[in-house]
C-alpha cells in the first residue's frame, strides 16, 4: 500500500511534536503557530525546572543543617517544592501538548508546501 507524501509528512510532524511541541507545526509550514506552541511549552518547562531546582536546594539546606527538628523546619519541608505551582505548570504543559496534537489531527485547509525535488540516485 503506497502512502502519499502528505501522510509521510504528517507522520514526521507527529514524531517531531512528540520530541518537542510545536516542531511538527513548524515542519508543516505553520511556523507562527509552531513558535507560539514551542515558546509556551518551553516557558512552562523552564519555569517548572527552576522552581524544582530552587526547592531542591532549599530542601537540601534544611536537611543538612543538622537541626531539622528545631523551630518550624519540618513544616517548611511540606511546601519547599511549591507543589501547587509545579502541578499547575505540569497541567499547562500537558495542555500545550494536547493543543499541538489536536492541531496536527485536523485536516489542513491549504495544501502543504511542495517538497524539494529529489536528487537522482547514482
Amino acid at each position: 500500500m503506497e502512502h502519499s507524501e502528505t501522510d509521510k509528512r504528517q507522520r514526521v510532524a507527529v514524531t517531531l511534536t512528540l520530541i518537542f511541541p510545536g516542531a511538527g507545526q513548524f515542519y508543516l509550514g505553520r511556523r507562527s503557530l509552531g513558535c507560539v506552541i514551542g515558546f509556551l511549552f518551553g516557558a512552562f518547562f523552564l519555569t517548572a525546572s527552576i522552581l524544582f531546582l530552587a526547592g531542591a536546594s532549599h530542601y537540601f539546606k534544611l536537611v543538612t543543617d543538622g537541626s531539622i527538628l528545631e523551630g518550624d523546619k519540618l513544616e517548611q519541608l511540606a511546601t519547599v517544592f511549591h507543589p501547587k505551582w509545579l502541578i499547575g505548570l505540569a497541567v499547562a504543559g500537558v495542555a500545550v501538548y494536547a493543543l499541538a496534537f489536536a492541531d496536527l489531527a485536523r485536516k489542513p485547509t491549504t495544501p502543504p508546501p511542495p517538497l524539494p525535488p529529489r536528487l537522482p540516485e547514482r
